[in-house]
C-alpha cells in the first residue's frame, strides 16, 4: 500500500509539473518589409497603446516608418526621401514623432546628425541636420523635453571605419528644430555613439553612453559613460574596459535607485568571440557590478530595461539555438545574475536591437530577421512574457510561484506573489521515491533553497499553507 501511494505522489507531482512551465511564451511575432533588406533600429510605444518602428528601406537607403496597433498588426507605413537611416524614433507630445538618423546633406556634401519631426501619421513637417563638413556624422539617440524642445546625440567627423578624430556631440533644440546649444564629448581619438545612447536623467540632465579610444589605456575601445547637466556641462565621465579587450555600450537608462544600466559587447579583435557586457553603476558612475552572458561563440547585447526584481537584456548569440544567429534575451536578477534566456529565430540569422517593458509585464521585442517575412531582411517585432512578472503581478488573486534557477548547483530561489494571504507556508522537498527530505518553513516572497549535501538528480517540491496546497513542481540539481 505504501508503495502505491509513493507511485501516486510521483505521477501526481509529474502531473503538477507538466502544467508548471519555466518559459517565456512568444504571445504573437509580426515582420514588416518587401522582398529587398529593409531593417530596424529604433522602436517606441505609442500612446495608443501601439508601436512605431524606424529603420530604413533597400535599394535606395530611405527611412522606413511602421506604425502598428497593440497586437502589432500594421496601420500604416511611410518611406520618406530625407535621408539614409533612421536610428531613434519617439511619440512626440502632439502625438507625432521625432526621429533621427544619418541624413544626407546636399550642401555640404556629407552625411549629417538628422532630426526630423513628422505628424501622426508619419508626413514630414521639418527637418534638420547638424554636422560639420568631414565625414561622417549620425544621429544615435533623441528625447523631447518638457518645454517642447528636443536632445539629440550622434557622433561628428571622421571617416568610414571611425579612425582617429570622431567626437560625440549633444545638441539642445527648440520645438522646431532650431540649434540652441552644442556640446562635443571626447579627447584626441576616436570617441563614438551608437543605438539607444541617450537618455534624461530625473534632475533634468543627460546621459550618454558609447564607446572611447582617447580615454582607453590601449588601442582598444572602453565603453564611455558621460552624465552632464541640463546645459550639457558633464558631470563626470566613466570609462569600462579590460586593457586586452575592446569593449561598446549600446544602450543606457538611469534606474530607481538613481543609477544607470548600461549594456554592449566585449571582444577581441581578429576574433568573433564576443559575450554580451553589461554594467551597473551607482549615481556617480561607479561600478556596482558587471556581467558578461553568452558561450563560446559570440553575442551581442544591444538594449537592456528594469523590468521586475531585476533587468532584460536584448540581442543575439551564436553560441546557442541554430548558432547562426539567433535572437537572444537574458533575464537577470537585481545583481545581474542570469535567471533564464530564450532563443527566439529561425534557421537564418535573426536578432534583436530594443527590449521594452509594457505596463502588462510583458516585453516587447525589435529586431531584424532574414528567417521569416517576405524575403532578405525584414523588420522583426516579438511580445513575448516575463516569468517572474507574471508571477508577481499584483493582479494575481491566485497563489503562483517558482524555483529558479532551474537546474542549479549550489543555490536556487522560491518566487512566491501574495504570500501574506498564506499563513504557516512552507515547502516540502521530495526525491525520485516520493520520500520527505526537506521541510522548509516560508515567510518572504523570496525563499533560497541550498544544495546543502544533496546530490545531483531529479527532485520534487510541494508548497502548501496551513489552510490549503498552494502548488508543486520540479528541479534539478546538476
Amino acid at each position: 500500500m505504501r508503495k502505491k501511494l509513493k507511485i501516486l505522489f510521483c505521477l501526481l507531482l509529474f502531473s503538477f509539473c507538466k502544467n508548471f512551465s519555466f518559459s517565456q511564451n512568444i504571445l504573437w511575432q509580426k515582420t514588416f518589409g518587401g522582398t529587398g533588406e529593409d531593417a530596424l533600429y529604433s522602436v517606441s510605444e505609442t500612446s495608443d497603446g501601439g508601436y512605431i518602428l524606424a529603420g530604413y528601406t533597400k535599394p535606395t537607403y530611405n527611412i522606413y516608418l511602421v506604425k502598428t496597433d497593440s497586437n502589432g498588426d500594421s496601420l500604416w507605413t511611410r518611406i520618406i526621401n530625407w535621408g539614409e537611416y533612421a536610428y531613434d524614433i519617439k511619440e512626440t507630445n502632439d502625438y507625432g514623432y521625432i526621429i533621427t538618423g544619418q541624413f544626407w546633406d546636399t550642401t555640404t556634401g556629407q552625411y549629417s546628425i538628422g532630426l526630423l519631426k513628422t505628424d501622426g501619421s508619419g508626413n514630414p513637417q521639418w527637418v534638420k541636420r547638424f554636422g560639420g563638413t568631414i565625414c561622417c556624422n549620425w544621429g544615435s539617440g533623441v528625447v523631447q523635453l518638457s518645454d517642447g524642445g528636443y536632445a539629440v546625440v550622434g557622433t561628428e567627423g571622421g571617416l568610414p571605419g571611425y579612425p582617429d578624430g570622431n567626437d560625440i556631440r549633444l545638441i539642445r533644440t527648440d520645438s522646431n528644430g532650431n540649434m540652441l546649444w552644442s556640446k562635443k564629448y571626447g579627447g584626441s581619438k576616436a570617441d563614438i555613439t551608437e543605438y539607444h545612447s541617450l537618455n534624461t536623467t530625473k534632475d533634468g540632465g543627460f546621459i550618454l553612453s558609447g564607446e572611447t579610444r582617447s580615454f582607453s589605456d590601449t588601442t582598444y575601445t572602453d565603453i564611455f559613460l558621460i552624465r552632464t547637466d541640463s546645459n550639457g556641462d558633464t558631470l563626470w565621465a566613466k570609462t569600462f574596459g579590460v586593457d586586452t579587450l575592446w569593449e561598446s555600450a549600446y544602450s543606457i537608462y538611469e534606474t530607481s535607485d538613481k543609477g544607470f544600466i548600461a549594456t554592449g559587447e566585449e571582444g577581441k579583435f581578429p576574433s568573433v568571440m564576443e559575450n554580451m557586457y553589461t554594467v551597473k553603476t551607482d549615481s556617480n558612475g561607479n561600478a556596482v557590478w558587471i556581467k558578461t552572458y553568452g558561450g563560446p561563440a559570440g553575442e551581442y547585447s544591444y538594449d537592456a530595461i528594469k523590468v521586475y526584481s531585476g533587468y532584460a537584456i536584448a540581442g543575439w548569440t551564436d553560441s546557442f539555438g541554430a548558432k547562426n544567429r539567433d535572437g537572444y534575451v537574458v533575464r537577470t536578477d537585481t545583481n545581474g545574475n542570469q535567471i533564464w534566456s530564450v532563443l527566439i529565430g529561425g534557421n537564418s540569422p535573426d536578432g534583436f536591437v530594443v527590449i521594452k517593458h509594457l505596463s502588462d509585464g510583458s516585453l516587447i521585442l525589435g529586431g531584424n530577421t532574414y528567417s521569416f517575412g517576405n524575403g532578405d531582411l525584414d523588420l522583426y517585432l516579438v511580445k513575448i512574457s516575463d516569468t517572474l512578472t507574471s508571477i508577481f503581478s499584483n493582479e494575481a488573486q491566485e497563489v503562483k510561484g517558482i524555483l529558479f534557477p532551474n537546474p542549479f548547483s549550489e543555490k536556487s530561489v522560491l518566487y512566491i506573489n501574495n504570500i501574506n494571504l498564506w499563513p504557516e507556508a512552507e515547502m516540502k522537498v521530495f526525491d525520485s521515491m516520493g520520500k520527505e527530505i526537506r521541510n522548509i518553513k516560508i515567510t518572504n516572497a523570496m525563499t533560497s533553497f541550498y544544495k546543502e549535501g544533496l546530490s545531483a538528480g531529479i527532485y520534487f517540491y510541494a508548497v502548501t499553507s496551513k489552510t490549503k496546497f498552494l502548488f508543486s513542481g520540479k528541479f534539478i540539481i546538476q
